[in-house]
């Protein structure tokens, strides 16, 4: 059976799961509402530009929005009066492995094993289980996200929810390649959709939007201490 984290609602497969987290009532706002970014939409006006004069000005105007655009304000650890220890990891799937083995991963993809649907947050979860924010790399407070950089810097940028979500998603794909390859190798091409559920997953991870939304809403729901 696979539960809702929400309502606590129980559901017989992870696709009824799935369909029922989209409009799940007890699900927790967005924090950030993410504006249209206008070097996207800059991108996307080129796809369709007609002339070459066009496509300058437009490269023109991104490059003008990035030199602009403002750097994310480090602070100090100590002043920030929520003290960060942890630190992101560079690859989400080389710390999965580290901290539950690639058997433990392929545990993770095992629908008949697991009471959840596999998401973003799962992932996430899996590195850091406590809900105490002194146990995680990313704080919300003050109404922005906050991390550890290299050097011990508080920074304060909101767009590490999506540095978060994509690496997720990579780590997610990487899982995904390492079963696939696993089970070519061993003839039992049957499990990863009787057993793993392949293909739904890798539809969950293209949402963008979905995952930096249970991301965001979990890390700011955690309690100090």
């Amino acid at each position: 059976m696979k539960k809702c984290n929400f309502c606590n609602h129980t559901f017989s497969t992870r696709q009824s799961l799935s369909i029922h987290l989209k409009t799940c009532i007890f699900r927790s706002k967005p924090v950030i509402k993410r504006k249209t970014n206008p070097t996207v939409q800059k991108i996307e006006q080129i796809q369709n530009a007609s002339d070459n004069a066009e496509i300058k000005e437009l490269l023109r105007e991104i490059k003008t929005e990035i030199i602009n655009r403002p750097a994310p304000i480090v602070i100090n650890n100590i002043n920030n009066n929520v003290t960060i220890t942890q630190k992101l990891p560079k690859c989400f799937y080389e710390a999965l492995v580290q901290k539950i083995g690639t058997q433990g991963i392929a545990d993770m993809f095992d629908q008949n094993r697991e009471s959840t649907e596999l998401d973003a947050l799962t992932i996430y979860k899996k590195l850091y289980p406590s809900n105490k924010i002194e146990d995680n790399p990313v704080v919300f407070h003050d109404n922005h996200f906050k991390y550890l950089n290299d050097n011990n810097e508080v920074v304060v940028d909101d767009n590490i929810i999506r540095v978060i979500a994509r690496k997720i998603q990579n780590a997610l794909l990487h899982a995904s390649n390492m079963l696939i390859t696993e089970s070519i190798k061993l003839n039992t091409t049957n499990k990863l959709y009787d057993v793993y559920n392949i293909g739904e997953i890798q539809n969950n991870i293209r949402d963008m939007d979905q995952m930096q939304d249970q991301i965001s809403d979990y890390i700011a729901s955690l309690s100090p201490n």
